[in-house]
């Protein structure tokens, strides 16, 4: 009988996007995800597989969160205008508040990953893709 997990795998990997997106991908060792993430390595390796493995899923993660919180407040407005200047005023607010910015996560990582990683890539490219769709 598998061992039930004793955290919680959403929260675990938000706590790894946060530190990715702090550090970046290549200066988060796998040390600091474990200690961000408050789990041990045979936790870590038995429910994400690798680094590479949950930066992915943090991705798809965050890119689903985020557009799904900028499409609720898109139906929330009545013009096209005033939804664009809505995300792009969240977007700079997030980019400039706190001690230290950070930007979005996605363009983050595919500044850093993307023209050496294909499946980084392809998941950056399957998030624009998501938006574009979803804001016709």
């Amino acid at each position: 009988m598998p061992w039930q997990k004793r955290f919680d795998v959403d929260q675990a990997r938000q706590q790894a996007m946060q530190a990715f997106w702090a550090r970046g991908y290549e200066s988060t060792s796998m040390q600091d995800l474990l200690d961000c993430m408050g789990i041990n390595r045979g936790s870590f390796y038995d429910t994400f597989k690798s680094k590479h493995q949950v930066l992915i899923e943090a991705l798809q993660q965050y890119d689903a969160t985020r557009r799904i919180a900028w499409l609720e407040e898109a139906r929330r407005r009545r013009s096209p205008k005033a939804t664009i200047e809505t995300i792009f005023r969240s977007v700079a607010n997030a980019a400039d508040g706190g001690a230290s910015p950070r930007g979005c996560f996605i363009v983050n990582c595919a500044l850093e990953l993307a023209p050496k990683n294909s499946e980084v890539a392809a998941q950056i490219d399957l998030a624009e893709r998501s938006a574009l769709v979803e804001f016709r």
